[in-house]
């Protein structure tokens, strides 16, 4: 147990001792539309979508944009939904999916190579409460 602000904060390690926040991500119908100058951009064609990277306040966003009407995001964006996930990076991605799977996480997506993360494995897991999470293998 922590204290916050005077509060009690419970700590969780949902994901295994090593997971930390690497950034939130948020689906966006374009990209272009932020009218940040400069931007990189990725696409990656097996998760059908394309990606940029900004810092807000010291937190990091990942801007999601489908990459065609069959994108996982589509509909999300197509509802108005914005938060789409929060990103943990992990030690040892298999680790941080049994970890889930212990606190009752359902894997999404078994992990795959990710092109906004120079080839390093991602996996996706959802929980009904908590919602959906992306875990991210640690760079060696």
């Amino acid at each position: 147990m922590n204290s916050v602000d005077g509060a009690v904060e419970i700590v969780l390690a949902l994901f295994g001792p090593s997971a930390r926040l690497h950034h939130v991500g948020l689906a966006v119908r374009e990209i272009a539309a932020a009218g940040i100058v400069d931007l990189d951009v990725t696409h990656d064609p097996v998760q059908r979508v394309r990606v940029a990277f900004v810092s807000v306040g010291g937190a990091r966003i990942e801007m999601i944009e489908p990459a065609g009407a069959d994108s996982p995001v589509a509909a999300s964006v197509q509802k108005g939904n914005r938060l789409l996930h929060l990103c943990y990076e992990v030690d040892d991605i298999h680790e941080a999916m049994s970890a889930a799977r212990r606190n009752a996480f359902k894997v999404v997506h078994e992990p795959t190579s990710a092109a906004a993360f120079d080839g390093r494995p991602i996996a996706w897991v959802y929980h009904p409460l908590w919602g959906l999470f992306e875990l991210l293998q640690r760079a060696l």
